[in-house]
């Protein structure tokens, strides 16, 4: 059931802070320096490009995004890998932390 959660919470957090814009082939043609220059300033931006229900929708964003979406989807892609990053998820939300300096980590 962990699993599930991770996914939920990687929809609310897409919801919530990436600006999604929807627009026409003609609109995005007709804007495309401008549009595009919106999409690489911010790697929260995305756009959408409605095409006829045969063709499909066209999603653009950033370079930076769609390499932070790879990231996870591989570190997710392992069953064991998830479970630990589940499970730790878990530990921090029951405020089952331990804090050290930065410099500690490699003594």
């Amino acid at each position: 059931m962990l699993h599930i959660d991770i996914y939920k919470n990687v929809r609310n957090f897409v919801q919530k802070f990436i600006m999604t814009k929807v627009l026409s082939v003609t609109e995005f043609r007709s804007n495309l320096a401008s549009e595009l220059e919106l999409i690489g300033n911010n790697s929260r931006n995305q756009l959408i490009i409605k095409r006829p229900k045969s063709k499909g929708n066209i999603v653009v964003i950033s370079q930076e995004a769609y390499n932070s979406m790879e990231e996870t989807l591989y570190l997710l892609s392992s069953k064991k890998n998830r479970e630990h990053l589940l499970e730790s998820i878990q530990q921090g939300k029951e405020g089952k932390t331990t804090k050290i300096k930065l410099k500690d980590l490699w003594k």
